[in-house]
C-alpha cells in the first residue's frame, strides 16, 4: 500500500494563550497562536496524526485540531 497524503491543521496553545493575554511566546512566532495547515505522507489518518505527533509535540504546546486526506490525483 502506497502512502496516502494528509493536511495537518494544528496550533500552539502556549503561543495562543500568550498572544490572547498581550503577549509573546519566547521561541515561537505569534502566527502560532492561529491555526496553521501542513502536509504529511502517511499510511491512515492514525499513522498521520502519531507522525504529527512527533514532529509537533504535545508536550511543546501543539494541538492538532484536524487530520483531512488529500484526494489522490
Amino acid at each position: 500500500m502506497s502512502a496516502k497524503r494528509f493536511e495537518i491543521v494544528l496550533y500552539n496553545e502556549a503561543v495562543r494563550e500568550r498572544v490572547e493575554a498581550g503577549g509573546h511566546h519566547r521561541h515561537l512566532d505569534d502566527s502560532w497562536a492561529d491555526l496553521h495547515h501542513e502536509e504529511i505522507d502517511a499510511d491512515d489518518k492514525e499513522d498521520a496524526r502519531a507522525k504529527a505527533g512527533r514532529r509537533f509535540p504535545a508536550s511543546g504546546g501543539y494541538v492538532i485540531a484536524d487530520v483531512i486526506e488529500i484526494p489522490g490525483e
